[in-house]
């Protein structure tokens, strides 16, 4: 009994669920980094998503994170033009301000997105691109610091060696979402096109409250493979929209001194 009782409190600590913003690796790891990756469904090439990574010149605690989707101009039956831009903290990777466009209904639609910590709330706004008139608004009081739009996809890096399951406040469209990530998943090779050898990778696992409420109807459960390397650079992902199951995949990267670990470099590097 008293064996089962210390196993039970040990699984406890590994798969501890934080409701706060877990702080793994700090964020200034990730430097000047740009990534490409090619987006399908079944035999169908969708499109890019182009990430960025920057310094932020006029305040050195925060980092500057690019998103540009484009579904190609050949696909009748889904049509994605977005950009966005994330002010991400060094400190915990929390979102402090958000800018991005969006084509919704054959509308462009800029969004704004401002988090205040010492009033402690948030203050959302779409608008017309075009017009500039106001679409939506909303203010959230006693705000949780939270993440959206790409700081997503950058947190997953900053924790990825956690070992946890992290449930983190999302922002989406002026509400607040829980999405809960499972960094407990097991070490795999996997395979891309532009790259000749498998890759390590650490497999992580996600679960969205906000479903069908992003990008492309966005939603439900959704899982990456990380470089298993201080990088934890995304390598694929697999997600759904309102398609079906789309991958994403790693096409090139402009990331200084960073080639993806493999087992040919990893007993190289062992020797």
């Amino acid at each position: 009994m008293k064996k089962l009782f210390i196993l039970g409190i040990a699984l406890m600590v590994v798969v501890t669920i934080y409701s706060q913003p877990y702080s793994g690796k700090n964020m200034s790891t990730l430097l000047e980094e740009k990534f490409v990756y090619d987006v399908s469904w079944t035999f169908f090439h969708l499109g890019t998503l182009t990430l960025s990574v920057e310094g932020f010149i006029t305040d050195p605690e925060l980092k500057k994170i690019t998103v540009e989707i484009k579904t190609s101009p050949f696909l009748p039956f889904i049509d994605i033009d977005e950009y966005n831009v994330v002010m991400m903290r060094i400190l915990d990777g929390m979102t402090m301000h958000f800018y991005g466009t969006e084509k919704i209904d054959g509308e462009m639609v800029k969004k704004i997105c401002d988090y205040y910590e010492k009033e402690n709330l948030s203050v959302y706004e779409e608008r017309n691109y075009e017009t500039n008139k106001l679409i939506n608004a909303d203010t959230i009081t006693y705000s949780k610091p939270y993440l959206i739009g790409t700081s997503l996809i950058h947190y997953t890096r900053l924790i990825a060696d956690s070992g946890l399951v992290i449930i983190v406040p999302t922002m989406l469209g002026g509400d607040i979402y829980n999405t809960k990530l499972n960094f407990c998943g097991p070490v795999e090779y996997v395979e891309i096109d532009e790259f000749d050898e498998k890759i390590r990778t650490f497999r992580f696992e996600g679960s969205a409250e906000w479903d069908g409420k992003a990008t492309a109807g966005l939603s439900g459960d959704f899982t990456g493979w990380l470089s298993d390397d201080d990088g934890s650079v995304v390598i694929s992902a697999e997600m759904k929209i309102f398609l079906g199951s789309v991958v994403i995949e790693l096409k090139n990267w402009n990331k200084p001194g960073w080639s993806p670990p493999t087992k040919t470099k990893l007993l190289t590097k062992n020797q």
